[in-house]
């Protein structure tokens, strides 16, 4: 997966499907999944994705589209 791939997940769709294990872990909006993720497992597969892009992100402006502010 790419951190460009990831950052259009949250952009294009209307639903998203977490998958954990060949199993849907979590499903919604983007904005259910993204900002009010309810599973643990989502929450730090989320957490960990954001820690990497924000360690490769080159500058504020980069860094606001990533976290979506």
């Amino acid at each position: 997966m790419s951190s460009e791939w990831l950052l259009s997940a949250r952009e294009v769709p209307n639903y998203v499907v977490f998958m954990d294990e060949g199993v849907i872990g979590e499903q919604g909006t983007p904005g259910e999944i993204f900002d009010c993720a309810q599973r643990p497992r989502t929450k730090d597969f989320l957490a960990s994705v954001l820690e990497l892009l924000l360690s490769h992100s080159s500058g504020t402006s980069e860094r606001q589209r990533i976290v979506g502010r």
